[in-house]
């Protein structure tokens, strides 16, 4: 008995390094929607975020149904802001857990007020 106890743990940790490969994190990420800003503020712009409001979409909306919320992105580097579209609601961008690679939800719009 004890042979196959084993035999069905090492299944189990065989199955789960095929499921959850390395570099996937086991822990959900959340506030996917601020993270993916962050980063094309950072790769786009190369400034330094000092506050972002969001305006959110309490669900489907527009064209095809889709989620359209927005952020203004306030930096350092220039006196206006920065206008992304975010498709997702509130939920989905603060709460949702994010497992892997997350789908992306923003889009850059335009800018504004000297930026």
């Amino acid at each position: 008995m004890k042979q196959r106890q084993r035999h069905i743990v090492l299944l189990c940790v065989a199955l789960a390094e095929v499921v959850s490969p390395a570099g996937i994190s086991a822990e959900p990420n959340k506030g996917i929607c601020r993270m993916q800003i962050e980063a094309d503020v950072e790769n786009r712009f190369q400034q330094k975020i000092t506050s972002i409001e969001f305006t959110y979409t309490t669900g489907m909306q527009g064209p095809g149904n889709d989620k359209k919320s927005t952020a203004l992105v306030y930096t350092d580097a220039c006196p206006g802001y920065h206008g992304y579209d975010v498709f997702a609601t509130e939920y989905d961008c603060e709460f949702r857990a994010q497992y892997g690679k997350a789908p992306n939800h923003i889009r850059y719009r335009v800018s504004g007020g000297g930026c």
